[in-house]
């Protein structure tokens, strides 16, 4: 990741990704991370592009953010798994064990009246689904200490972007 920005003079840390007030002593300040469910679901059902989500969050100075309804959208996408046969039942009680301990050490953004409100904008701007609007507007409650936006929804990375988040 910090090699692809190498030839340019701004660093991460200028671009506002860096989450003052989080620190490891080896590494300096933490990045923010905001994970849609797309991205979540990656690190406990092994899919295309799961190891990409967790290499990047494997960094010791990484800091994740949820939004609150990823919680619901986790677990319903586990149990459509299974009930397509993806995974069998022992292997989704272990991918629902990982995502509660998951859950218990991730930063979750909570549903506000501002981000329901946010999110309604975003939604006609953008023709975004709901929950898909959600998750951006979440996102977007960081101002200019931007998180690095982690999706694979096409139509929501591309709001993203329009926004003014980078993408993963």
């Amino acid at each position: 990741m910090e090699g692809s920005q190498a030839s340019s003079s701004k660093t991460r840390q200028d671009e506002g990704y860096w989450l003052h007030g989080f620190r490891d002593s080896r590494r300096g300040p933490a990045l923010r991370i905001f994970l849609d469910t797309s991205a979540v679901i990656k690190l406990f059902i092994d899919e295309e592009f799961s190891d990409e989500v967790r290499q990047h969050l494997s960094a010791e100075s990484t800091v994740e953010f949820v939004s609150s309804i990823t919680y619901v959208e986790v677990l319903a996408a586990l149990a459509r798994i299974l009930s397509l046969e993806r995974i069998d039942r022992g292997d989704f009680e272990i991918a629902k064990d990982q995502f509660q301990t998951f859950w218990a050490t991730t930063i979750v953004v909570e549903l506000t009246g501002d981000i329901r409100e946010h999110a309604g904008d975003l939604a006609i701007r953008h023709t975004l689904r709901g929950y898909d609007a959600v998750q951006l507007a979440s996102a977007l409650t960081f101002g200019r200490q931007k998180p690095l936006f982690v999706c694979w929804d096409h139509d929501l990375t591309s709001a993203a972007k329009a926004e003014g988040l980078d993408t993963l």
